[in-house]
């Protein structure tokens, strides 16, 4: 399995694998979370660990308001 550092690269150059979405979901970098996440949104890609991450990270993050403006912004959700 590739580092996370690694990972964050691919994720960075959109080269990331979507199975190895999850495992950038769980890092500690808020930055790394948040661009593996609107990722998973952009791919429509899903699976019991996504969804249930996802899930998890929607309650942590309701009052973020950077992270909603951004998201409405990106218009990933009208796709």
């Amino acid at each position: 399995m590739a580092s996370l550092v690694e990972l964050t690269k691919e994720l960075e150059n959109d080269t990331i694998k979507n199975e190895d979405l999850i495992v950038c979901m769980e890092a500690y970098s808020y930055r790394v979370v948040v661009m593996a996440m609107f990722k998973a949104i952009e791919r429509n890609y899903c699976d019991k660990r996504i969804v249930a991450r996802l899930a998890e990270l929607s309650k942590l993050l309701k009052d973020n308001k950077f992270l909603v403006e951004n998201f409405i912004e990106s218009e990933s959700y009208k796709e």
